[in-house]
């Protein structure tokens, strides 16, 4: 199917059901491209432009959102934020496909509970636990991602 802006594509499983939907412009996606889980709820909303992925994207389970990050040119770059029960649950940067720099772990009610520290995507110097009233109460050390006794 053609809507103007290239082929509309939609395939499907055995049973009929959707499985993904996206668009062809000369032969590469470009637009948004969704992925359906059995029940076709959709688990990831990419983004793409000229065959890349290329913006923001959602990743879904069960219809609920679980992490929203972007991409610059086929690379995840910059923010990265996971959620559970609809919260943010770490929120984080993106270098080269990696953490990098702070990352920060959330409590459902959005209390900080441990902040960490990545290069590389390893995790790198102090990492520090929280209680819920947010007094530490552990400081872990990591060298190119291996604990320091």
């Amino acid at each position: 199917m053609q809507d103007g802006n290239g082929d509309v594509r939609v395939d499907r499983d055995e049973a009929g059901r959707t499985r993904t939907r996206y668009r062809l412009h000369d032969g590469k996606l470009d637009g948004e491209l969704l992925q359906y889980d059995e029940q076709e709820r959709v688990v990831a909303r990419l983004p793409y432009r000229c065959g890349v992925l290329h913006g923001e994207a959602l990743f879904y389970e069960r219809g609920e959102l679980q992490m929203r990050t972007h991409y610059e040119n086929g690379v995840e770059q910059g923010e990265r934020v996971m959620f559970a029960q609809g919260q943010p649950s770490m929120t984080g940067r993106c270098k080269n496909g990696k953490l990098e720099g702070e990352a920060t772990w959330h409590r459902p009610g959005g209390s900080v509970q441990r902040v960490a520290h990545y290069v590389d995507g390893l995790l790198e110097g102090e990492s520090v636990d929280y209680n819920e009233r947010g007094r530490v109460i552990q400081r872990t050390t990591y060298r190119a991602g291996v604990q320091q006794k």
